[in-house]
């Protein structure tokens, strides 16, 4: 919008200016092409204004797609985070909390193997504890 005010203010400008100087110092009618002059001087101004809209138009779409990329990258965050909490507390529910940190661990170390070597083993460990003077009722 303040390109196209800065544009329509300078046409004027050349407007008023071209028609005070022809009139001082032009005698006898001869015409300089005033008509195709100011006609070059909008289209050229038009263009120009075309341009900025589309180039604002263009970093206003980059800008709103960066933003929902980053929103996207922030949501699967916490989301990531609120599952492994939840994973977490249901592990802990099942078994006591020094059996799950080694489950953890095994199956953190068994991931990691598969990713980085492509091994195709199957978790096989078991946690199994033998406790004396212990009976189930």
């Amino acid at each position: 919008c303040l390109g196209m005010v800065v544009s329509v203010i300078t046409i004027s400008i050349t407007a008023i200016s071209k028609y005070f100087i022809d009139s001082e110092f032009v005698t006898s009618g001869e015409g300089t092409g005033y008509g195709y002059q100011m006609a070059a001087d909008v289209v050229f101004h038009v263009c120009v204004n075309m341009i900025g809209w589309y180039v604002r138009y263009v970093g206003d779409i980059n800008m709103r797609r960066g933003f929902l990329d980053k929103r996207g990258c922030i949501e699967t965050t916490f989301r990531l985070k609120y599952e492994k909490e939840q994973e977490e507390s249901l592990l802990l529910s099942i078994i006591p909390k020094h059996i799950a940190s080694q489950v953890g661990e095994e199956v953190s170390q068994f991931i990691s193997n598969l990713t980085n070597e492509g091994v195709t083993e199957k978790f096989s460990e078991t946690f199994i504890e033998r406790h004396d003077n212990v009976s189930i009722l």
